[in-house]
């Protein structure tokens, strides 16, 4: 069985995650398994039904710049620990993906993306999805 680990904010109503859970609940899982990381704190609302299909749901800090250290440790020791487990890590969280795509890459995970979707918004979260954009294609 292949397992796909898609990085996320949370596993709630919003649009990717919807999309994400609708090509979930209609793909072969006995050949294909997702789990989900996201941000510990934030909507769980497809959790159940996640656990319920076979898929797991693991925890990361939030991001706050003030705890980089704490966030990218968390990430390296997460990665450490299902080193192998991934063919492929499916990243939802721009605004983080400088940071935990190169980790998995450095992980051995054979396939590893950043996906946006509906362009980066306005102000503080616009530059910051944009610089993050831009760093995780270079090191990719």
């Amino acid at each position: 069985m292949i397992r796909v680990l898609q990085v996320l904010g949370s596993v709630g109503l919003g649009g990717a995650e919807s999309r994400i859970m609708d090509l979930y609940r209609h793909m072969d899982r006995e050949k294909i398994q997702f789990d989900f990381l996201i941000t510990r704190g934030n909507s769980e609302y497809y959790k159940d039904e996640i656990e319920s299909l076979g898929g797991k749901v693991y925890y990361l800090p939030a991001f706050r710049v003030i705890n980089y250290a704490q966030y990218r440790k968390a990430v390296r020791a997460f990665f450490r620990e299902n080193a192998g487990r991934y063919a492929a890590v499916h990243g939802h969280m721009t605004s983080t993906a400088a940071i935990y795509l190169p980790i998995a890459k450095r992980g051995s995970f054979a396939y590893h993306c950043a996906c946006e979707v509906g362009g980066s918004g306005s102000g503080t979260q616009g530059i910051c999805d944009q610089a993050s954009k831009t760093q995780s294609e270079k090191q990719m």
